[in-house]
């Protein structure tokens, strides 16, 4: 879904061990970050392991991306995270409305399982 897209400074990051923080991704691609969205589902608001991250420069995230995409690629522990650019669509608001920046996913007080 997210392959192929234009270069821009928002990634997405998935295959993410569901055990992680904000400090461990930033470690992991190698830059600082301007906001960290945590992607969860939109039933249950449960996060399963994807983020958009916005880097600071454009220049980085290219890098980021590269490496990603060369052996041994970007691990956080045994998982080989994927990493995409993720420009914004048309209309879309970044970060979005609502956003609040926090250091660990969201846990939702009634996930409805």
């Amino acid at each position: 879904k997210h392959e192929k897209k234009d270069p821009s400074t928002r990634l997405f990051v998935g295959n993410l061990p569901l055990v992680v923080d904000a400090m461990a991704i930033r470690q992991a691609l190698g830059y600082p970050y301007k906001h960290i969205q945590w992607i969860t589902d939109q039933k249950t608001g449960i996060w399963y392991g994807s983020t958009f991250v916005e880097l600071k420069s454009l220049e980085h995230a290219k890098e980021v991306v590269a490496w990603a995409g060369e052996a041994p690629g970007i691990c956080i522990g045994k998982r080989r995270l994927r990493i995409n650019f993720a420009p914004l669509l048309d209309g879309e608001q970044w970060p979005p409305k609502g956003h609040e920046a926090r250091d660990f996913p969201p846990i939702p007080v009634d996930p409805g399982v």
